[in-house]
């Protein structure tokens, strides 16, 4: 998508023709969202393990607003479809959330695994990002647990659902047990979030085709859990929710008793071989690239 291409930047005067239609509008949304993921691509490039400098925190700011202002354009945009139902406007906080989690994700880049040597902590400033990374990621699982109108529109929705998804599941995993010192968050919560996912997937994916992805997905994540708790994440060593001092001597043990599960060796996705991509856990990034449209 080029971003100076003229018909993107003035893809919202369609809006004022005649016969446009809630489709149009539903369209020009979508142009909107990706013009933005664009420009952050842009600007932090494709480098995942390259620190975020203190230079580019003013355009985390700026995207989050352009975000949040994309949000409240086009929340109130739609009405219940005879189609798909209220699906148009559920997915503008979907989309949202996507983003959001995609943008504020770039916090992470190139932060340390916190171990029982060292402890690290990310700056006040991109903290407050990777909270927001973690709250939009938890707002997706929510989302696809709780709304049944949603999960009926899963089997037909575009891959790149599916991608985000996984992509918010391994996120709070990965959050949950390899930075729960870096960001203060209660791992214990996120595990069990996780366990409500992997049952919910485990249920919707039941009249998919195997070779869905989200039934690789499913499969992978309730594989993950299983060894994940084999090797000793349970919701007692799980429960550091922040680097306090205090909490360093339990974070040794946490570490010595999960010292047998290596993540590198997980493979996320290839769960069977039906599974039609792999995907190393250790290997995905704390965010990654939003998919090209």
């Amino acid at each position: 998508m080029a971003r100076t291409d003229e018909s993107i930047l003035a893809c919202q005067r369609l809006l004022k023709t005649t016969h446009v239609s809630e489709d149009d509008a539903r369209l020009i949304s979508q142009v909107k969202l990706w013009s933005i993921a664009t420009y952050v691509l842009d600007d932090f490039g494709f480098d995942v393990d390259r620190v975020v400098s203190s230079l580019l925190i003013p355009s985390l700011r700026r995207f989050n607003i352009q975000l949040e202002t994309w949000r409240a354009d086009w929340s109130e945009s739609f009405g219940v479809n005879t189609h798909v139902g209220d699906y148009p406007r559920k997915g503008v906080g979907l989309h949202y959330h996507f983003a959001k989690l995609y943008l504020t994700s770039h916090a992470f880049r190139g932060a340390p695994v916190s171990n029982s040597h060292h402890v690290y902590q990310l700056s006040p400033e991109l903290e407050e990002f990777a909270q927001a990374a973690v709250q939009s990621a938890k707002a997706i699982l929510r989302t696809i647990i709780v709304d049944e109108e949603i999960q009926s529109h899963l089997n037909g929705l575009p891959l790149y659902f599916d991608t985000m998804i996984a992509f918010a599941t391994v996120f709070l995993l990965k959050v949950a047990t390899k930075f729960a010192a870096t960001v203060r968050i209660n791992s214990s919560d996120i595990l069990s979030l996780v366990e409500d996912m992997a049952r919910v997937l485990k249920r919707v994916t039941l009249k998919m085709h195997r070779k869905h992805l989200l039934v690789c997905i499913g499969d992978g994540l309730a594989l993950l859990l299983q060894r994940c708790k084999e090797a000793g994440h349970t919701e007692r060593q799980l429960s550091v929710a922040a680097p306090t001092p205090q909490q360093q001597n339990m974070m040794v043990d946490q570490n010595h008793a999960t010292s047998g599960f290596d993540w590198t060796d997980y493979d996320f996705l290839f769960s069977s071989q039906d599974a039609l991509i792999g995907g190393n856990f250790d290997t995905w990034p704390m965010n990654f690239e939003f998919p090209n449209s």
